[in-house]
């Protein structure tokens, strides 16, 4: 289960010098890419293993109940919803099954309301808190030159 931001960085003749993006490679494989050609960067913001439950809210508040193993993008909103959640449960784990609820499946893991569930939820909102701080600095809309995006892939 991965959650990434997907940022547009390319630049065009038409772009004013403080518009433009500059992308440094350095490392062993730095001669194979060139920053001018150099489009997209993606960022892995959160990864999850068999945490079901966030899998489920996002199948059910992102994905529109389909769940696929496809990309999709999530809003900033969805993004303060889930962080909300996340921090109700963890304030209150009796909210845990109504909120939050577990979801049996394939290489789903666990379906107690144990301590790695309440882990996987507390760590989900402390990474949350922290980009969605990050996101509402943004000068320009996101969306505008950057994607966040959920997958989950079996």
């Amino acid at each position: 289960m991965y959650l990434t931001k997907r940022t547009y960085v390319q630049n065009w003749d038409y772009m004013k010098e403080s518009e433009k993006n500059y992308v440094t490679v350095k490392g062993a494989d730095a001669k194979h890419i060139k920053g001018e050609r150099v489009q997209y960067i993606t960022e892995q913001l959160m990864y999850w293993r068999k945490a079901n439950q966030i899998h489920q809210w996002f199948v059910k508040n992102v994905q529109g109940g389909e769940d696929d193993g496809d990309e999709y993008t999530v809003s900033l909103p969805e993004l303060k919803q889930l962080m909300d959640v996340c921090y109700e449960v963890m304030t209150d784990n009796s909210k845990a099954e109504e909120l939050l609820p577990t979801s049996r499946g394939f290489f789903f893991g666990g379906y107690d309301y144990d301590e790695f569930y309440f882990t996987q939820v507390t760590n989900t909102y402390k990474i949350l808190k922290e980009l969605v701080e990050e996101l509402e600095e943004y000068t320009t809309p996101l969306n505008n030159r950057a994607w966040i995006q959920y997958r989950a892939s079996w």
